[in-house]
């Protein structure tokens, strides 16, 4: 059957119908881009640029992720998302000062995050900065005590801090929970 036929349409009249939906769909369209980008939304935009911001650096954008993450900053300073983001775009970089600052601010917003924590600790251990790392580690225990990465990061902070009863306590339960890199750290308590 016919799209003329199912909409009553004669031939003629078919082409003037699509052509008046068409500017329809383009008028709602626009009407939702205007008020999907109303001020009265500012966490909905600074969610769009967030999400934005992490398609970017899931694509390698490196660039475009920065800037959509500080767009979001612009509207909400406090945004964890975005300071996240750009603390992961700076470790990337290999600018760790930057990425232990955005990762600060971070906690900062959200102090009961233990991921945050975590995240920070693992900076903070890159650069060398041993006892400050495995105290951001003990935080992140403390909120997530059975995740099996932060306990393999404690074991690795006591080892460089020569504790190593501690050491092969949390070593133990990133096994039990399921520490798949349980190698890595055999190394690392080799050296």
């Amino acid at each position: 059957m016919r799209v003329s036929r199912l909409l009553g349409l004669r031939k003629d009249r078919l082409s003037s119908f699509f052509r008046i939906f068409i500017r329809l769909s383009v008028v709602i369209s626009g009407l939702c881009i205007v008020i999907y980008f109303s001020p009265l939304k500012p966490r909905i935009q600074v969610r769009y640029y967030e999400i934005q911001g992490q398609v970017a650096y899931k694509m390698g954008n490196l660039g475009l992720a920065e800037e959509q993450y500080k767009k979001a900053l612009e509207i909400e300073p406090q945004s964890k998302t975005s300071l996240l983001g750009l603390g992961q775009i700076a470790r990337h970089r290999r600018q760790y000062e930057l990425a232990i600052e955005r990762y600060q601010r971070a906690s900062l917003v959200e102090p009961n995050n233990g991921y945050t924590r975590a995240k920070l600790g693992v900076i903070l251990m890159i650069k060398g900065h041993y006892r400050m790392a495995t105290r951001e580690f003990m935080k992140a225990y403390d909120l997530l005590p059975e995740d099996p990465v932060i306990n393999a990061n404690l074991a690795v902070g006591y080892h460089y801090l020569g504790k190593f009863e501690l050491r092969d306590l949390h070593y133990s339960r990133a096994k039990e929970f399921g520490y798949r890199q349980l190698n890595e750290l055999d190394s690392t308590f080799r050296e």
